[in-house]
């Protein structure tokens, strides 16, 4: 999978470095360096930011904060709800069709909850039953979550991973998703293909 999708991504890197690339004179002729303040004041708070968050380790509030996600749905009586609404969306289906069903929740859900921990709080109780249900390995499930949980992120606006890193980079948002949605649409594919290679496989 590494293999695959790295040489997606270099193949798509170098198509676009290719196109827009210029003479070295040309490129030295037209560029003036100018210190930016905002740029260095945003890097230092940026550091002072992350190095408060290493020394505090917020992970395990970020764990017990996504736990109760799952205890609020168990206690609120809707997780057997959800799972008995989503067996029933995918009953018709295929293997194959239930396998990109959960991609597709995967994807959805990564949209509204960036945290990976959170999601897997709140989806593997229904995406387990759910797999087992139809037939389908757990680690297969498991890798329909990872992808749904991963590549989207470098594309959803409400991830602020990438706020940050646009703001830092001085390119917004509409510019990024120009470039990188055919990419997103390319490996979308891919995954899908892989998904259902493993499918294939008895993975």
């Amino acid at each position: 999978m590494f293999v695959l999708i790295y040489a997606l991504l270099l193949w798509f890197v170098r198509r676009y470095a290719l196109k827009i690339e210029k003479p070295a004179g040309e490129v030295e002729a037209g560029i003036e360096y100018r210190q930016d303040g905002r740029m260095d004041k945003g890097l230092k708070v940026f550091a002072v930011i992350l190095g408060i968050g290493i020394a505090i380790a917020p992970s395990i509030l970020m764990i017990l904060m996504a736990s109760s996600i799952k205890y609020t749905m168990v206690e609120g009586k809707i997780l057997d709800t959800i799972l008995f609404r989503a067996a029933g969306m995918a009953g018709s289906m295929s293997k194959a069709g239930v396998v990109l069903f959960i991609y597709a929740i995967c994807l959805v859900m990564n949209f509204f909850i960036s945290s990976g921990s959170a999601k897997a709080f709140l989806l593997i109780p229904i995406i387990a039953p759910l797999a087992q249900l139809f037939g389908i390995n757990m680690q297969l499930a498991i890798v329909a979550f990872a992808f749904g949980d991963g590549f989207s992120n470098v594309i959803y606006p409400t991830n602020a991973g990438l706020l940050i890193t646009l703001g830092l980079s001085d390119v917004s948002y509409g510019e990024w998703f120009r470039y990188s949605w055919k990419f997103q649409t390319l490996n979308l594919i891919l995954t899908s293909a892989i998904l259902m290679f493993g499918l294939a496989a008895g993975y």
